[in-house]
């Protein structure tokens, strides 16, 4: 418990700016890596065991996405320290070697596929286009999708969005023509794969949509959440957990629609993701802090000391 309060009040107080700063276990024992952190601000990623202890540190200038693999953790860094110039997508090993590094135009959201590989939205307005590089490092464009800004993949399949609120549907993503198209009045925030070959749409203002696989809407709401974002995982039921990036809350949407688990006045101010665990809960990334929350929304565990974390993702992958 000694721990656990300290993790709070250093996640209350946002310290960070340098790894010393995170709480190591008593007497310095460390477990395998669990998950990979992103932090941003620290220009570094983070292995942390299952207790949120860091087991080792990597410098790397502005991480901003990670993409689990079996072939290793893909990366995405701003590779000028800012989100509107270029950027790096690497692929790093078990050990943290590169084992792909190419420098492209920016990227706007990065899922990974079956085989270790990678799909990719690249570029902006008319020009953005889905790419897809393979752990050898071959880099494919797929297809123009204009004002593309939200992907989301179910290992296999892809869910593309746009700004005007029209899907794409590709149930393989080399074979574009193959897939569906149908327009929402809404503009697509983020998407997240849905139960039984289903699909998630979160839209602007909190609207909450559930595709079926032939994207005919299933059901929707509005969510009681400030400024709400998906978290990616899962545990295989097709639920959905939610964060707040205005204040510390965090919603479990069921596949029906009602609510399961609920949390709320978590020590952090704004929330900027997560990653739902395979027990149903939740590990919810703040920009000084992780979160753990187990299904029933209570929060079993935390770790400051970062200095502005955006993404965490697990460090092995579960395979079907």
């Amino acid at each position: 418990m000694r721990w656990l309060a300290l993790g709070l009040l250093l996640a209350l107080a946002g310290v960070g700016h340098d790894h010393r700063a995170l709480l190591s276990p008593p007497g310095g024992d460390r477990g395998p890596p669990a998950w990979w952190v992103a932090d941003r601000g620290g220009d570094r990623l983070l292995a942390l065991d299952g207790g949120l202890f860091p087991s080792r540190v990597l410098e790397l200038r502005a991480p901003l996405a990670l993409a689990p693999s079996t072939r290793g953790l893909w990366v995405v860094s701003a590779a000028e320290g800012t989100p509107r110039g270029r950027h790096r997508v690497l692929l790093l090993g078990p050990e943290g070697d590169p084992r792909v590094d190419l420098v492209l135009p920016p990227v706007r959201a990065a899922e990974p596929l079956a085989g270790g590989a990678l799909a990719l939205l690249v570029g902006s307005g008319p020009d953005t286009h889905l790419m897809w590089v393979g752990p050898d490092a071959h880099l494919r464009r797929v297809v123009q999708l204009p004002d593309a800004l939200a992907l989301a993949t179910d290992g296999e399949g892809l869910l593309v969005a746009n700004a005007g609120g029209e899907l794409w549907s590709l149930p393989d993503p080399g074979l574009p023509r193959a897939g569906r198209r149908r327009w929402l009045d809404l503009r697509p925030m983020a998407l997240a794969p849905g139960p039984r070959g289903g699909w998630w749409v979160l839209g602007e203002g909190g609207r909450l949509l559930l595709l079926d696989q032939g994207l005919a809407v299933q059901l929707e709401r509005e969510l009681p959440l400030g400024n709400p974002r998906l978290a990616r995982g899962g545990d295989g039921s097709g639920a959905l957990w939610v964060v707040d990036g205005a204040r510390g809350q965090a919603l479990r949407v069921e596949s029906d629609g009602g609510d399961g688990a609920r949390a709320q006045k978590l020590p952090a101010a704004g929330l900027e993701g997560g990653w739902a665990t395979a027990d149903g809960g939740l590990l919810a990334v703040a920009a000084g802090a992780l979160l753990r929350l187990d299904a029933g929304g209570d929060l079993v565990r935390a770790q400051g000391g970062l200095t502005f974390a955006v993404a965490v993702a697990p460090a092995t992958v579960r395979t079907r």
